[in-house]
């Protein structure tokens, strides 16, 4: 992989939420921090952070905004913004992550920098809660990393998958997101995982998420 090219904007944008989405809003804070984004393949890359401050997992979506070189937002469709799921469920006081590739040939101006913000947020009552052990990571020509997943919660995790979060000096700038496989992560259920992938140059530090599709949580 090419040596990474990408301005680290570090942004924590608040953006004010309609009405419907109010009710679907968890109480309390969630903070949403822009950590990367590149200009690779053709794609806009961005990566960012979610830190989940209630009582209750979390389920939702980021929304992303893409800026000219004068600073105002290029414009997509009518709202003039992205959005993508952030990797679901975040657990109480801990950290997710979203990443989102957008394609450059979709956007009338060049960008020059990203601003991300909170579109909506959902507690669940019922969750998935992952437990990981025994994950190692290296990096040589690529990255390879495995260990183990227990579900914790109440839950099932439907589509389950291990998104692996390469990092570089505290701050997302890849991921790869291996499936696990089956359709479900039973509640106590534990399942192994191994995988290698491409890996930018630099990463000091992976971080692990289980990533459940959060559209068949029960509610």
């Amino acid at each position: 992989m090419e040596k990474l090219r990408f301005f680290a904007l570090l942004v924590v944008l608040a953006f004010p939420l309609e009405a419907a989405e109010v009710g679907r809003t968890a109480p309390g804070e969630v903070e949403v921090t822009l950590g990367s984004w590149k200009l690779e393949g053709g794609f806009v890359k961005v990566y960012g952070s979610v830190r989940n401050g209630n009582r209750l997992p979390i389920s939702g979506q980021v929304r992303i905004e893409y800026l000219d070189a004068d600073g105002k937002t290029i414009r997509l469709g009518d709202d003039g913004s992205d959005s993508v799921p952030f990797y679901a469920p975040i657990a109480p006081g801990e950290t997710g992550y979203f990443y989102r590739p957008r394609d450059v040939a979709k956007l009338s101006s060049r960008v020059a920098g990203v601003k991300v913000g909170l579109l909506y947020a959902v507690p669940e009552e019922k969750s998935p809660v992952a437990l990981f052990s025994g994950t190692k990571w290296s990096v040589k020509d690529g990255l390879a990393f495995e260990g183990k997943v227990r579900n914790t919660g109440n839950t099932p995790c439907r589509m389950p998958s291990v998104a692996a979060v390469m990092m570089k000096g505290g701050k997302p700038v890849e991921t790869s997101e291996p499936s696990l496989g089956p359709d479900e992560l039973l509640a106590g259920q534990e399942l192994g995982f191994r995988h290698e992938t491409m890996a930018p140059p630099g990463i000091d530090a992976v971080s692990f998420v289980l990533d459940c599709s959060p559209l068949t949580f029960p509610r």
